[in-house]
């Protein structure tokens, strides 16, 4: 199926000041599992049920959009955009970064 977009979301980190707890390697399909878990170094909360609710928009958002409009995208699977959202100290939303390709 052709596709519009995509939204990278994956890997996982502390957002506590001086912590720097990081894991690339979590997929955002395990991302439900991380949902109130303490930080393994400072015990700071890893990540918010707010957070984790925010990136599913953008999830769902690709999903209609490349189900209604995916007509447009491009033979060879690429995107002239990959999106990423972006959060803050707290985790919290904070906006999202847009990486032309």
């Amino acid at each position: 199926m052709k596709k519009i977009m995509e939204v990278q979301i994956g890997g996982i980190k502390c957002d506590a000041v001086g912590c720097g707890f990081r894991d690339d390697g979590v997929k955002f399909s395990e991302y439900s599992h991380y949902v109130g878990m303490p930080c393994p170094n400072c015990g700071a909360n890893l990540l918010t049920q707010e957070a984790h609710d925010h990136a599913m928009k953008y999830i769902k958002m690709a999903t209609f959009l490349n189900k209604w409009f995916g007509w447009m995208g491009r033979d060879d699977g690429t995107y002239d955009a990959v999106i990423t959202p972006q959060y803050d100290n707290k985790g919290m939303p904070d906006g999202v970064k847009v990486k032309k390709l």
